[in-house]
């Protein structure tokens, strides 16, 4: 093989190793969905109860997720924009609403009740998120509101777990499910009922968080489980071992043409193993098993040149 033909090879090795990093994306899951920012606030009886959203308003793409509680078994219309997740009842009523923010959004709007009612809300924005879930609400009285297990199946993810509250007569949650950390405690404006909230970054498929601890005696309670998983998103970042290889894999191609004798062929010897695990990591790093074999194959043609070079200096 003569020399022309080996560097002819090392360029058509060398052009698509070089443009690995953007043409094999790689689809990753990123880290936990984030709870950006949070408000909370409360309405006096009516039928227009004002709602706070978080900040900043000015992004797009992130969910709202809205947690209402409401004194007495009244239905709300559904705001516009906005998706009903959660409507449960047990005495008083507890509403779950989700939103994909665009980012024409007002610092507050209205939701409209068919009675006479007072409210609490906790309002979250999320970022890095791709779909939200719930398991079943449940409901009992007694001052440990207990939000139910919920198994999503499949492969576990990094959710971001959610326990919701929801008391009568505006008991407020004084303690938090274990492992869960945010506590956030609403009360009505007398009070007349309350909702709280939790959260959990747990990378798990099932969940069963423990009971919240409420003020007061014994009230009518509404819990419910949710679950938010993370973002898939698509990198094209290789690895720093395998920009290391292809560096050093270039080198000594260079140094096996540039020195005589002995070392020349050394180099050039060098390369095709350097070659051979660089294809290793590029089968790592991008699971292309076609591209991997072909660059085993050019760097293992280095190997016998080297030797010849070698051979023909020792003769």
């Amino acid at each position: 093989m003569n020399r022309k033909c080996v560097i002819a090879i090392a360029f058509i090795f060398l052009i698509p190793s070089l443009l690995i990093g953007i043409s094999f994306p790689v689809s990753a899951a990123t880290e936990f969905p984030v709870v950006v920012n949070r408000t909370q606030g409360n309405n006096a009886a009516g039928t227009s109860h004002t709602i706070t959203l978080p900040g900043p308003l000015s992004s797009s793409g992130d969910l709202f997720v809205l947690l209402v509680a409401m004194d007495g078994n009244t239905n709300n219309k559904v705001p516009n924009g906005w998706d009903e997740l959660i409507n449960s009842t047990f005495s008083d009523r507890m509403y779950v609403y989700l939103k994909e923010s665009n980012g024409s959004e007002t610092a507050t709007f209205t939701i409209t009740s068919l009675a006479s009612v007072q409210s609490a809300f906790i309002a979250f924005r999320i970022s890095n998120w791709a779909q939200i879930t719930t398991g079943l609400t449940a409901g009992a009285s007694s001052t440990t509101p207990d939000p139910p297990s919920y198994n999503i199946g499949g492969t576990a993810q990094s959710y971001l777990w959610f326990a919701f509250s929801m008391q009568s007569g505006g008991a407020s949650c004084t303690v938090a499910p274990a492992e869960y950390t945010n506590l956030v405690s609403q009360g009505s404006t007398t009070p007349l009922t309350a909702a709280c909230s939790a959260e959990r970054k747990l990378e798990s498929s099932s969940e069963n968080p423990g009971p919240f601890t409420a003020s007061g005696s014994a009230a009518n309670w509404r819990t419910a489980t949710l679950a938010i998983s993370p973002e898939t998103v698509t990198t094209n970042e290789a690895s720093v071992v395998l920009w290391f290889l292809l560096a050093v894999f270039v080198i000594l191609i260079a140094l096996g043409f540039v020195a005589e004798g002995m070392f020349a062929g050394i180099f050039h010897f060098s390369a095709g193993i350097v070659g051979v695990v660089f294809a290793i990591q590029l089968y790592t790093d991008f699971a292309n098993l076609i591209l991997s074999l072909i660059v085993i194959g050019v760097s293992v043609m280095f190997i016998p040149y080297g030797l010849m070079r070698r051979q023909k200096v020792e003769i």
